[in-house]
């Protein structure tokens, strides 16, 4: 693999994060076996990716990636409009509940609780979403999604994406939670931004093409994820 000015990156988003078919089928939002994390649903491209080698002008590799991440957004939000197989929505609900339950391990840990009482602290005052934790506590969104964010890796009980360096779930979950319960969105429309900012999250991550990291997965990928999550219960 040739890295021109590290943009080698591109090549691999257009790889596998944008070979999307245009069909929600028995198990698929798109084409190939990737498996979203969503145990058995294959969702997108291959999981086992060969290497290649090229060398390609820095401005070209970034227009590239430009193209297919907004293709990726693209895809994304058209799938929001189409209902997902059953069987993708209960395995995004098993994550949902998984990491819901990863969330309260780690809310009893003095550390998140010390953090915890700081973002209460600073927030503005506004009821608008739960902060899982003995107390019952309400807080405004976002000060609820930071609270459920560090708690939720803190055990490391979260779910994880064995295909990639990644866990998608992680941050998504809590900034999509924190946000539904504000706009008082359904157990539905959640589950749906659930399977979908998972899917987006794992394909950033399966795309990575470099042997080691200098920013930890966690704030590399899971955060892009979060953003994608209330995106969609944002409309």
């Amino acid at each position: 693999m040739q890295h021109e000015n590290g943009f080698a990156f591109a090549v691999f988003i257009k790889m596998n994060l944008t070979n999307t078919g245009a069909e929600i089928g028995a198990l698929h939002l798109g084409r190939g076996s990737l498996r979203l994390g969503l145990a058995d649903c294959t969702m997108g491209p291959p999981s086992s990716i060969p290497g290649i080698s090229m060398s390609v002008d820095a401005k070209e590799m970034r227009d590239l990636a430009g193209r297919e991440l907004q293709a990726l957004f693209k895809w994304t939000a058209d799938a929001a409009t189409r209902p997902l197989p059953p069987a993708a929505q209960r395995r995004a609900a098993i994550i949902l509940a998984d990491d819901i339950g990863a969330i309260i391990a780690g809310s009893r840990e003095p550390q998140v609780e010390r953090a915890r009482a700081g973002f209460i602290a600073a927030a503005s005052g506004a009821s608008e979403a739960t902060v899982f934790a003995r107390a019952g506590v309400r807080s405004d969104r976002a000060a609820a999604a930071c609270a459920n964010g560090m708690a939720i890796t803190w055990c490391e009980l979260d779910e994880g994406f064995r295909l990639a360096s990644c866990h998608g779930g992680a941050y998504a979950i809590p900034a999509l939670l924190a946000e539904a319960e504000a706009r008082g969105l359904s157990t539905h429309e959640v589950v749906q931004a659930v399977a979908l900012a998972y899917e987006f999250t794992t394909r950033i991550a399966l795309a990575y093409p470099f042997p080691g990291f200098y920013v930890h997965p966690h704030a590399a990928f899971a955060t892009l994820g979060a953003a994608v999550a209330v995106a969609l219960v944002r409309g």
